[in-house]
Parts: structure tokens; C-alpha cells; sequence
């Protein structure tokens, strides 16, 4: 109980940037290009658990992580010409910042529980950690932001998690 209730504490600081950051992002980009930099987060996380909880590479692996890639830049391809949306550079990488966060909070996610961990108690501290900290944060920090947040961002702020 208790390993959950500390991880969810310690987590949500990263969960609540990379919620941030990735809605941001949102707002400032074309939505491929946006939702293309976000499924990048499988190859961070990849590395990230190679490096610091010893995952092992293979070749399943690389081919999942090349196909991920392939589809991808055919998305970004195909997509962004055809309907004519355009990315904006800012969007684009606070979108891949969003990737960066996320990878890091997963793995130190997985450093911090085991299986037995309480996945319930575990996001119920998180949740409870972000509504009490995080609101005052987003009020502080995004009052320029607040004027032209939209509903939809804000909710997907609040209430979204992240790939």
C-alpha cells in the first residue's frame, strides 16, 4: 500500500508535464503531427529501459520499434500533404518533450513498483497529487495560457492520459 501510495506521489510531477506539455503542443500543431512525435514515446521507452532497468534488446523488439517508425513518417507522408495541415515547429516539440516525459515516468514507474503494486492506489495518489498540486500550478503558471486554453485542452489536461 504503502509502495504505491510514495510512487503515485513521486510520478506525478512527471505525469503533470507531460500532460502539459503534450496539450500545449496540441494546441500549436497539426494533429498528425502531433499524435505521429507522441507514438515516439515506445522508442524512448525502449531506450530508457535498456539503460536503466536492463531490458534486453532483440530483434522482435527492433522490428516492432522499426515498424512503429515506418508508420509513422507514411502517416506524416501521407497525411499532412493531403489535407494540407501544417506543423508548427513549437507544437512539434513540446509534442516531442510530451514523448520524453512520458518515457521518463514510465520507467521510473516500473524502477519504483513490482506486481504486486496497486495499480488502483497507485494512480488514485497520482490523480489526488495533480488535482491538489497540479491546479494550483496550472493557475499560476498559465494565466497568458488560461486566456486562450480552450475547454477541450483543458480537459485533456486534466482528464487524459497520456499515450
Amino acid at each position: 500500500v504503502r509502495e504505491a501510495i510514495v510512487a503515485g506521489i513521486l510520478i506525478s510531477p512527471l505525469w503533470f508535464m507531460s500532460q502539459w506539455t503534450y496539450s500545449i503542443g496540441v494546441a500549436s500543431t497539426s494533429v498528425t503531427s502531433s499524435t505521429v512525435i507522441s507514438t515516439t514515446s515506445v522508442v524512448w521507452t525502449l531506450l530508457a529501459s535498456v539503460a536503466f532497468l536492463g531490458e534486453k534488446l532483440n530483434a522482435l523488439k527492433l522490428l516492432g520499434i522499426a515498424s512503429c517508425m515506418a508508420g509513422n513518417a507514411a502517416t506524416l507522408l501521407g497525411n499532412d500533404s493531403q489535407s494540407g495541415q501544417k506543423g508548427e515547429l513549437g507544437g512539434d516539440l513540446l509534442c516531442f518533450v510530451a514523448a520524453l516525459l512520458y518515457a521518463t515516468y514510465t520507467t521510473v514507474l516500473t524502477r519504483m513498483t513490482t506486481p504486486d503494486t496497486s495499480v488502483a492506489l497507485l494512480f488514485g495518489a497520482l490523480g489526488t497529487t495533480v488535482l491538489v498540486l497540479g491546479t494550483p500550478t496550472a493557475l499560476i503558471f498559465g494565466q497568458a495560457g488560461l486566456q486562450k486554453m480552450t475547454p477541450e485542452v483543458f480537459g485533456l489536461l486534466i482528464f487524459n492520459r497520456s499515450e
